[in-house]
Parts: C-alpha cells; structure tokens; sequence
C-alpha cells in the first residue's frame, strides 16, 4: 500500500507542494527509484494475480512488470492519457494517477490477450492430426478477474473490520464460499446489515480513490 509519507518523500517543484506540468512530475518521478520499483512491485502483484486465468499466464509471460511501467509513463508523456491538475497538485495524487493509468494498461492488454481465445480441442484426444477451433468464449475474463480481485480485497478488509464481531466473520465466510455478488443477510440483524453496507461503501471508496478516481463512490470498481 502507498501511504502518503513514502509518496512525499519524493518533492513537488513549487512551494505549494504541486507540479508545473506533466514533464517534471514525470521527471521527479523517474529520478527516484524507490517510487518507480513501489509502482513496478504493484504491477508485479497485479500480474501475478491476473495469472490464475490463462490468459492473464499468457499475459505475464509477454511482458515484464517494469516494461508495463514504462509504457504508462510514454502514454502520459505523449498525452495519450492526459494528467488533469488535480493530478498534479502533489506526489501522492500524481502518483494515484500512475498507478489508475498502470491498472487500465492492464485490464485493457488482459482483455486482448483474453480476445485471442483459447485452443479448445474438439474430439475425445488432442494428437497432431486432430482439428482446433478457437470458439468465443461467453465469459468476459478481464471483468471477471476484476470482480474476483475487488472481492476478495474487500472481504480481506472486511473481515479486519468486523474481527470482534463473529456474525458478520460468519456471514463473510459463507459470502466467499457461495460466491455470491452481495454479502447473504443470514441471521445478521437490520442493524448490523446497514453497519456492513456503510463499511463495505467506505472500503470501495477509498479502493476507488486510490486507483486516481476523483469524486469516487465506490460503485466504479464494478464496471466493465
């Protein structure tokens, strides 16, 4: 997680703390390593968890996690993904807007992979004379990576939350198993329901603001 005390430790230019333009965030960005390897480690983490879908193994072997970091700072520069000045009023906020361009870089190179297909051989045996189709699959596999990561990050921050409260644990624990979109009402009270719904919009929204959204909700991250 980056914490706002390791993104100031690289300066902004002026003395109100922001950015004159995109060129010297990108500049003081790029003359402190320790922040390009912090957003090179989430591209790794990303990658990794985007392998346990083959294409998302596909995927990583293609590109390394720092090349991906690379790519997002040409588009920024080229103004291919235009940094707005909310973006460059600090290190932390510019940093936010890196690591939202890092993610859609991502999200958008899984779904080409995912639009390739997969070699599904028709018959009882794959041999070197049997037919290959590559039919469409119905699953959109970049949203549904997505989903599962949102899910099983919001469970995670959930359960520390709730970790004196073993009803909602309970219920947490059958929402993972069932797999279910919204967390099952069980036995909870109304009460304790509305305290789980207040917590989980919360947790969105500071996930939300952390990927470079501005006036966030929460509601983003379930999007395509």
């Amino acid at each position: 997680m980056v914490t706002s005390t390791t993104v100031n430790n690289w300066a902004a230019p002026t003395p109100n703390g922001s950015f004159p333009s995109v060129s010297a965030a990108v500049a003081a960005f790029t003359s402190h390593h320790t922040q390009l390897d912090r957003l090179t480690r989430i591209a790794q983490r990303r990658l990794d968890r985007l392998a346990i879908f083959p294409p998302g193994q596909r995927l990583r072997s293609r590109e390394d996690p720092l090349g991906y970091v690379h790519e997002v700072i040409c588009l920024v520069l080229a103004g291919q993904r235009p940094a707005r000045t909310r973006h460059l009023q600090s290190p932390q906020a510019f940093f936010n807007f890196l690591q939202g361009v890092l993610q859609s870089c991502l999200s958008n190179a899984l779904k080409s992979v995912a639009a390739e297909g997969e070699h599904l051989p028709i018959g009882p045996e794959e041999g070197p004379d049997s037919p290959e189709v590559d039919p469409p699959s119905p699953t959109d596999v970049a949203q549904e990576v997505a989903l599962g990561e949102i899910k099983q990050q919001l469970r995670a921050r959930l359960r520390q939350s709730f970790a004196r409260n073993p009803d909602v644990l309970r219920q947490i624990d059958l929402w993972e198993e069932t797999g279910a979109d919204t967390l099952p009402a069980g036995d909870l009270s109304a009460k304790k329901q509305h305290r789980f719904k207040r917590r989980a919009q919360d947790i969105l929204r500071t996930m939300s603001k952390r990927e470079g959204m501005s006036q966030a909700t929460g509601r983003e991250f379930l999007k395509p």
